[in-house]
């Protein structure tokens, strides 16, 4: 595993996820998100956390990165499908777990929607982080 590329691969996925999700739950699903969802937890966007959301992402990418490298996944298409089936099982396994536990969700198609919505973005992401882990070989 090559620690630059990895992490600048991660560096690079983080704003991607980050940009995504702007434009996903910040744009397009934001009416949605306020009839849908219990806002009753949620910070006003004049009290984001904005340091912990990018880390987050970042984060989010890194593991994408790791998983890729020790699985020597490089493309952005095969990042991209690799990419949804990992956003995919992990966001159904938290999104089930918020449903059953919380009042996050104020309906089943609030879960659904914000689990497509993880999932493009993990896609999306996993390919940008694939796109730079196969820079420079032969099959990218």
């Amino acid at each position: 595993m090559n620690l630059s590329k990895t992490l600048i691969s991660a560096l690079l996925g983080g704003i991607a996820l980050f940009l995504l999700g702007f434009v996903l739950y910040g744009a397009l699903l934001d009416s949605f998100m306020k009839e849908n969802f219990n806002q009753c937890a949620n910070r006003p966007m004049e009290e984001m956390v904005w340091w912990a959301l990018v880390i987050s992402n970042i984060i989010w990418a890194l593991s994408y990165s790791i998983i890729f490298s020790w699985a020597g996944i490089s493309g952005f298409m095969n990042g991209l499908q690799k990419g949804a089936i990992i956003a995919f099982v992990i966001g159904l396994s938290y999104s089930l777990s918020f449903y059953s536990m919380t009042t996050t969700y104020n309906n089943m198609t609030a879960m659904v929607v914000d689990l497509l919505a993880g999932t493009i973005m993990g896609a999306i992401g996993a390919g940008v982080v694939a796109w730079y882990l196969g820079r420079g070989t032969q099959n990218s």
